[in-house]
């Protein structure tokens, strides 16, 4: 069952929430948000980006177009980190969610299998150098 909690920031009209359907002026606990979720829409700026990784979650990414091109830069940094899936905010639609949801949270978790191996990896790397470097010490 799929179920859409939608923050339309604060100037916005509430429309009319249903059972899977909870449309909210503006998140007050994100970070269980965030841990809820099972996939995040949303643009890609430094801390959301970042918000993303610390909590291992999956995204769409809407990257916006203006400035210097930093929220893509971001967008791509996720992505090659199999944190994300990049739209471009041209394409992005009701009707391209619709047609893409699932096959993006399928292909996203499956490269979060693969992250969490590289992760396992890095952190028996760091456990074996502080011990490497405790004999070395002692």
């Amino acid at each position: 069952q799929v179920q859409i909690i939608h923050a339309l920031g604060p100037l916005n009209d509430l429309p009319t929430g249903t059972e899977n359907y909870r449309p909210m002026k503006y998140f007050e606990d994100m970070a269980n948000i965030y841990l809820v979720a099972d996939l995040l829409v949303t643009r890609s700026g430094a801390v959301t980006c970042a918000e993303i990784q610390s909590t291992d979650s999956r995204a769409i990414l809407v990257p916006l177009p203006h400035g210097n091109g930093e929220q893509m830069i971001n967008a791509k940094e996720l992505e090659g980190q199999g944190f994300a899936k990049i739209v471009d905010e041209t394409e992005f639609s009701g009707h391209w969610l619709i047609e893409n949801l699932l096959n993006s949270i399928t292909t996203l978790n499956e490269k979060s299998i693969e992250t969490s191996k590289l992760h396992v990896q890095a952190s028996e790397k760091i456990a074996k150098l502080i011990l490497d470097n405790m004999k070395d010490a002692s």
